[in-house]
């Protein structure tokens, strides 16, 4: 696979090789070198409620890189992350009442293995060339879309390798296009096929009412991805990107931003967006028990948001619909929802026929930090109906308080962060505490320290 990858990656650059500049020599590659890091602690509690249980764990780790200097266009980047277990409490023992772990605070460390304590990943390594708006990676990489994107909100995010092209030449556009073959999602330990990086979180259920069992049953032969972004000017931008997971689903994602400025402390945004999702192939496995995707969906989704901004406030309203014909599913080891009503520490992904709507504000007037509060309302099926709620999350508020702080002189590379987000069920649970446990009527504390190097 390396050896196609790089065959494919000599072709794309070997026109653009002659215009390397003869300034460049090899001996900028290593003074132009240089490292970057960072450290991070990070501390998790959830409370759950009644008899369910409480968890809580804490992680140290972070990520260290390095970086060579340009010659003729070719630069190298490698990064490692990591992240241990300081082990305050087993996450290994399940509460007793539904036998399920945790959640949220497996995710700092590796869901594949509750009992490993230490992960040591090569998370990015790889050769870009670089020229007149064309920009190549082979390897491995982090990667930013609206949809396929590092959901960094543990101690290690999402890496793809593979090979990615942006263009920049044409002006107004950006066009980007990559092939994805191998995936480390967020909270695991090592590197998977594309098609082998699904499952791994919750499964949820399939739409016969079963426990869904995709992961390790899924066929693809990886996932391609392109993009365009057109923005003429600064108040005007239209994105369209396109997700082919072959043989289990494509995803098209549409958004568009207008904005209104009075002067340059107040504006107002309009936006709007959209998701098209359908199936390829099987879904993933002639076996519609096992496949991923059902062959019976035909996904899409809207939304709206407007945000008023001055220097200091930012004050948004925003709604989304997914309508009756099929779930929104995007693997939950790719990315966070790229959803206008996505609060941290929920996504609402599985659902189909539901609605949301959240508020949300900030303010950054305080001396060296920041305040963001939000409140949401999401609305959801019956948790009985597998069809149209994959996880069986029932209707719920959730309250959201996001502080960030940065600290000061000596110590003006550190920065913390206290995020308190609650779960209200607004949608009945038959009393049924599989339906309660991890999901609403819970309360998760997280505080997290991050050093610059």
């Amino acid at each position: 696979m390396y050896r196609s990858l790089f065959i494919i990656f000599s072709l794309a650059v070997l026109p653009y090789t002659v215009w390397g500049q003869s300034s460049d020599s090899l001996s900028t590659v290593w003074k132009k070198a240089n490292v970057t890091g960072q450290v991070r602690h990070y501390w998790m509690a959830s409370v759950n409620k009644g008899e369910l249980k409480d968890f809580a764990a804490a992680a140290i780790g972070g990520k260290i890189g390095f970086t060579t200097g340009t010659y003729r266009g070719f630069s190298l980047e490698v990064k490692v992350y990591t992240s241990y277990n300081l082990g305050i409490t087993d996450l290994s023992v399940p509460d007793p009442t539904t036998n399920r772990l945790s959640r949220y605070e497996l995710g700092l460390f590796d869901v594949a293995d509750p009992n490993n304590r230490l992960i040591f990943l090569l998370g990015e390594a790889y050769l870009q060339y670089a020229n007149r708006g064309h920009r190549v990676k082979v390897g491995r990489m982090l990667l930013k879309t609206p949809m396929l994107n590092p959901q960094d909100g543990r101690m290690i995010p999402t890496l793809e390798q593979g090979i990615w092209y942006t263009n920049t030449e044409l002006a107004n556009w950006e066009l980007t296009a990559g092939y994805i073959q191998a995936i480390a999602p967020r909270s695991t330990a090592r590197w998977y096929k594309t098609q082998n990086s699904i499952g791994w979180y919750p499964q949820g259920r399939n739409t016969f009412g079963e426990a869904g069992q995709y992961r390790g049953n899924t066929s693809s032969a990886g996932l391609f991805v392109q993009g365009i972004s057109f923005q003429p000017n600064s108040s005007f931008q239209a994105r369209v990107w396109n997700y082919a997971f072959t043989n289990v689903f494509n995803s098209l994602y549409a958004d568009v931003s207008l904005e209104k400025r009075w002067n340059a402390q107040q504006s107002l945004r309009w936006e709007g967006q959209y998701i098209w999702e359908t199936p390829l192939g099987n879904g993933g496995n002639a076996d519609p028990r096992l496949a991923y995707f059902s062959p019976d969906f035909q996904t899409h989704l809207f939304g709206l948001r407007t945000t008023y901004l001055t220097k200091q406030q930012r004050i948004a309203l925003a709604f989304n619909r997914i309508l009756p014909g099929g779930q929104y599913l995007f693997p939950r080891e790719w990315g966070r929802d790229a959803l206008y009503t996505f609060q941290k520490r929920e996504r609402q992904e599985g659902f189909a026929n539901s609605w949301s709507v959240l508020l949300e504000m900030g303010y950054t007037g305080f001396n060296r930090s920041r305040i963001t509060g939000g409140y949401g309302f999401y609305r959801s099926t019956d948790v009985l109906d597998s069809f149209t709620n994959k996880y069986g999350i029932p209707s719920y508020h959730q309250l959201n308080l996001d502080w960030f702080y940065d600290f000061e002189g000596d110590l003006d590379k550190l920065g913390a962060e206290l995020l308190i987000t609650y779960k209200i069920a607004a949608g009945n649970t038959y009393d049924d505490p599989r339906f309660v446990m991890n999901k609403v009527d819970i309360a998760i504390f997280n505080l997290i320290f991050n050093y610059d190097l």
